[in-house]
């Protein structure tokens, strides 16, 4: 029928007759897969439905109640029920001939996604849509065209139309949670949601239960992801990445000690390389050269050479090594490439790229190139292939930077540290040796062009304190919020501030301000950063003064704080996670931030508040006392890490295989 074609309007009921055959004959053709006909009759006979409709409102042959259920084509089932007019009771199967058109442009669009031509499918599925918006199986094939697209947002939206109607298609919980923790959606609070939805169900889904756990270590929901991580590991026990998760969610727990956390780790990885047939001690070193005095190959294993917090500690050390008494060799396992990386290059005798090896490939390329120090930098982190040293590829293997504890993996010989970190007498609570750093654990290598001009505190313009949370979100504890709360109720003129990425989502703030008020205090005392827009030193230039976080201390954050001016109060805990900040106010000179408990670390944060002047003398002076600080000293401290690795080697050589 022509669209300028007009309705004889006594000839209605004749068209009533034509659009119920029309309807029939789109019904077989779509029953004969005839997708192309069913589309062109079924568009004429939507035309002729309109203007039927049309004719029957301008005779008010249909009362109001009816038109409107007419007009929208009876997509509405409770509506559609009480259509009155029995004489057109039949127009209602105008539903089913748009959902015969919807299908047979999602058959089509589905010819389109087997080709993968998703351009032409996602045409088709939106012309499915003006005919049944609510389909279940054209949103879905909407959906999953758009995620090939890489539209994610869009694709959640259909994702989440498939789900209103039909509650029962549990996979499309797990499709949302997958959606929502891409890059470019980050809906934490959704993610979660769909996949404890899901799982409640799919209880056997290993890979969903990894990736939920992950989503609850980010926003610190501890218990969550520590029972995520058991079921895990239950179903997989060679999954090296769960043990990676709930180690790093155990270290932020409060109440286990450094004996418990290397009883724990040492139980976890044993298992892992019984499960996986890891071989240990697999090379053979008889017929190196034990020359104490020889020029020594360093081996440098890490995930993270790129922009990554790690290279801000690592970088000027591998740039000032002795290269006539030591030939660095650096071994990525990532495919992450920036300038840090071309920096670790030029610096480094050997840059290896081995992400693509399998961990025996990894392990055989160190031994074949006579690594005689492997120092891995990630322990259990990230993209971590900390496991090879099980093999024991090289004959001293040690542990360092990346991971704030043992590695649990009694191939590894050393854990480098100093005695801020690892106190002499605690040596028995790690799987490793401590070898003994005499410059202290780090050094720190700002990047002086991203950092801003330190401004006056906050306080002054504001007229009240506030206080800065920068830690990581997975490291703010319920028995820490208890502590703030403390702060806040002893002192009037404070607010307390977290900022860190997008992790405090709109569940999350609602969860610390129930604990908050649990204590007391007043959601109106507690503030909420987003991403910061800039540079996250713009964030904590925000803040007066920055509290630390037990029993996960921060490291680079602390850093960033004094580069800042912010002077940070920090308690010293039971093991080598809770000391990192004290270390390093340590290393300049500023032991009053540091308490040995609780009740000193409230304190000293309270004494802070109340006296006000002392926040601005120390903006006014600690990023000058960090630059001048052996944190800086470059040259110092690498000849002193060099000098350990020589202790390393001497008792190798002598067969001590001790550090005094």
């Amino acid at each position: 029928m022509n669209n300028s074609e007009k309705m004889n309007p006594a000839n209605k009921d004749s068209w009533f007759k034509i659009f119920k055959s029309y309807v029939n004959v789109c019904s077989k053709f779509y029953e004969d897969k005839k997708y192309d006909e069913c589309i062109e009759l079924g568009r004429e006979t939507v035309e002729i439905y309109e203007q039927l409709v049309g004719q029957l409102k301008s005779e008010r042959i249909l009362k109001r109640a009816d038109l409107e259920i007419a007009q929208n084509k009876f997509s509405d089932n409770e509506k559609a029920k009480n259509f009155q007019n029995t004489k057109y009771k039949e127009l209602e199967t105008i539903k089913t001939l748009c959902a015969y058109i919807a299908l047979s442009y999602r058959n089509k669009a589905e010819e389109a996604y087997s080709a993968k031509d998703y351009m032409k499918a996602l045409k088709l599925s939106k012309q499915a849509l003006l005919y049944s918006p609510t389909e279940v199986l054209v949103n879905f094939t909407l959906a999953k065209t758009l995620v090939m697209l890489k539209a994610n947002k869009e694709a959640a939206d259909a994702y989440e139309t498939v789900m209103r109607y039909d509650k029962n298609y549990n996979e499309g919980r797990r499709l949302l949670a997958e959606l929502y923790k891409s890059n470019d959606l980050q809906d934490y609070d959704k993610c979660i949601l769909n996949y404890s939805r899901y799982l409640k169900e799919a209880k056997d889904d290993k890979n969903s239960w990894y990736h939920y756990s992950g989503q609850c270590y980010k926003l610190g929901l501890h218990e969550e992801c520590k029972k995520a991580c058991e079921q895990v590991m239950k179903l997989n026990p060679t999954f090296y990445n769960s043990i990676i998760v709930y180690m790093l969610n155990l270290l932020k727990i409060d109440g286990y000690d450094q004996k418990s956390i290397n009883r724990i780790t040492h139980r976890l990885v044993e298992k892992y390389i019984k499960a996986t047939g890891i071989k240990k001690y697999v090379f053979d070193f008889e017929k190196r050269n034990k020359d104490p005095n020889r020029k020594l190959k360093i081996g440098y294993l890490s995930s993270d050479l790129y922009n990554h917090v790690v290279s801000r500690f690592l970088v000027p050390i591998i740039e000032h090594h002795n290269k006539e008494k030591f030939e660095i060799f650096m071994y990525t396992v990532t495919s992450k490439r920036d300038s840090v990386t071309e920096k670790y290059q030029k610096a480094a005798d050997h840059f290896e790229s081995c992400h693509q090896m399998t961990n025996d490939e990894l392990a055989k390329k160190i031994y074949d190139d006579k690594i005689d120090i492997l120092i891995d930098l990630n322990g259990h982190t990230g993209d971590a292939r900390t496991i090879i040293m099980a093999q024991k590829p090289a004959p001293i293997q040690g542990v360092y930077l990346g991971y704030p504890n043992t590695s649990g993996i009694d191939t590894v010989d050393y854990i480098l540290t100093d005695k801020d970190t690892i106190l002499p007498g605690e040596e028995c609570f790690y799987t490793e040796k401590p070898a003994y750093i005499d410059a202290g654990y780090e050094v720190i290598n700002p990047d002086y062009s991203t950092l801003p001009e330190i401004t006056e505190a906050p306080y002054i313009k504001n007229k009240y304190v506030t206080m800065g949370v920068f830690n990581a979100t997975a490291k703010v504890t319920e028995e820490m919020i208890k502590i703030w709360a403390y702060i806040l109720k002893n002192t009037k003129k404070s607010k307390i501030l977290f900022q860190y990425i997008n992790h405090y989502t709109e569940e999350n703030q609602k969860r610390i301000l129930a604990e908050f008020e649990k204590y007391g205090i007043k959601k109106d005392r507690v503030m909420f950063l987003g991403r910061a827009q800039s540079s996250h030193y713009d964030s904590i230039a925000k803040a007066d003064f920055a509290l630390d976080t037990f029993p996960y201390s921060g490291t680079g954050t602390t850093m960033d704080c004094i580069l800042m001016g912010l002077p940070i109060v920090c308690v010293e805990g039971y093991h080598s996670t809770s000391r990192p900040t004290g270390r390093i106010l340590r290393a300049i000179n500023e032991e009053a931030l540091i308490s040995e408990d609780f009740n000193g670390y409230a304190q000293t944060a309270i004494n802070l508040i109340k006296n006000p002047a002392l926040i601005s003398k120390y903006r006014s002076k600690l990023r000058n006392k960090l630059q001048s600080s052996k944190l800086t000293d470059y040259e110092g401290f690498t000849r002193s890490l060099e000098n350990t690795y020589k202790k390393m080697w001497e008792d190798y050589c002598s067969s001590k295989l001790s550090i005094e």
